[in-house]
Parts: structure tokens; sequence; C-alpha cells
């Protein structure tokens, strides 16, 4: 919004403080600019004025949630998704209330808030994806594969299903499932790096150090501070008989885990 808008905006709530509408797109611009004290205000002020609006919980919420406080953010999310109405639009607020609670380790409500996510748009693929990424959490890996199989028809392309089937796939040590999984998740995202990751360690096992080599360096690329790429690179560079190399990745993964703790 331009300044001149901007300021339009503020003599229209001035010249009608209960202009609920410029209200709440002020309460936005701010929250956006970072000035969330006073963006928390006209939100409030908003809720007083329209209680049957759920828009002003989802700001809220957003601005809770870069403050750290992942309590207020679920609370005000699940305010917000009460007074939703009950149709396809309301998917993403169920989302982002079931990421709300993985954020906060709460599997089981985080996996309520998707299957009412699901509910609402059958043909949505990221409610599956989370339920499929919940299950495997659990270790239930038939109904995991099962949920991100469902979610690779409705979205072929989605790569972290990909991703999650393939670290399925090796916890079953179906390596050769492993392989194709994270090789299709890298066709749709060259730059995912832990899919490079998890292909250096099937080839390590494979006991073929020289692709392993190459994928780990593929992680570090596209992740420099990927501080397990360096080890296993250690470890692969070690069975080439490289032993300098290896002591750098060593000494590298060392560094990084240092500055981790």
């Amino acid at each position: 919004m331009s300044l001149a808008s901007r300021s339009a905006l503020v003599r229209a709530v001035e010249l009608d403080p209960r202009h609920v509408n410029g209200l709440l797109t002020l309460g936005q611009l701010e929250g956006r600019d970072g000035h969330h004290e006073s963006a928390l205000e006209l939100l409030d002020e908003v809720t007083a004025l329209a209680p049957q609006l759920e828009a002003p919980y989802y700001y809220r919420a957003a601005i809770l949630d870069l403050e750290g406080d992942s309590a207020g953010a679920i609370e005000a999310l699940e305010k917000g998704a009460r007074l939703a109405p009950k149709d396809a639009r309301s998917s993403d607020v169920y989302l982002d209330l079931g990421r709300a609670y993985l954020g906060q380790e709460q599997l089981v409500p985080a996996g309520q808030a998707f299957d009412q996510a699901r509910a609402l748009a059958p043909d949505s693929a990221e409610p599956l994806l989370q339920l499929g990424y919940i299950a495997w959490m659990l270790s239930d890996y038939d109904r995991a594969v099962e949920l991100l199989e469902a979610c690779l028809a409705r979205d072929p392309e989605l790569m972290r299903a990909h991703h999650f089937l393939g670290l399925i796939a090796l916890r079953k040590r179906d390596f050769d499932r492993a392989e194709e999984q994270f090789a299709e998740a890298l066709d749709y995202d060259p730059g995912f790096a832990e899919a490079h990751f998890n292909l250096g360690k099937i080839y390590l096992r494979r006991r073929e150090p020289e692709r392993a080599v190459a994928r780990f360096q593929q992680a570090i690329e596209y992740r420099s501070d990927y501080k397990e790429a360096y080890y296993q690179l250690s470890f692969a560079y070690r069975r080439l008989g490289r032993e300098e190399l290896a002591a750098e990745a060593l000494a590298r993964f060392e560094k990084l885990d240092e500055a981790s703790r």
C-alpha cells in the first residue's frame, strides 16, 4: 500500500472509529511492518466491534508466533477456526493450527486439526502430507505410506511426500525403494539437501564411497551448515583412503557441532 493510501486509511478510521475493515487493514499493515504492539491493539478493537470475524485472530496468531508465543498463537488460531465457515476456504486455517500444534510436539491435536482440514478440502494434498508425517513420527509406517501415496495421487510433484516415503523405506532397509523416492524428490527440487544426504547414506551402505562423496558434497553445496553431511563425508573419504580430506570434513563437522550447542 502506498503512503498516500495508508494515510487516507488512517484518516478514514479517525473519522469513523468503528470502521472495521479499516482497523483490520491497519492492524495487518502494522504487524507486517513489525509494530506488533500497535497491531495487536488494532486487532483487539476489531474483535470488540465485530466478534464474529475470524480474520483478526489469524493476524494475531501470526504476530504472536513471530514473538515466540506459541501458546498464544495456538489459542488465537483455535478461536479463529471456531468462527470460520465450514467450507474448503477454511482448510488453511486448520492446516495452520495443525502446524502450530506440531511445533509444540502435540501430535494428537495436530492430527485432529489436519483431519478437519482434509474433511473441508478432500482433494487437497497438504493435509494428507501432514497426517502422513505424523504417522511416520509415531512409527506407524503402513499408515504413513497409505497417506503419503494418497497425497501423491493428488499432487505427484510434492517432493516432501517422496522424501518421507524414502525415509520409511530406509527404516525398512528397502534401499532400492528409498533410492527411487529420494531421486523422485530431487527431480522436483534438485536443491533438496536432505535428499542428497540420504542418497549418500544409501551409497555408503552399498559400499559405493565415490557416489556417496558426490551426494554429500551436493548436500553441503545447498546447505553449507549441514554438519551431518560433513560427518558422513569424512567416512566416505576414509573408505576411499583419502585421510587428509576425511580429517578436513571431520574438523568441519566438529566446528559446526560446537557452534550449534
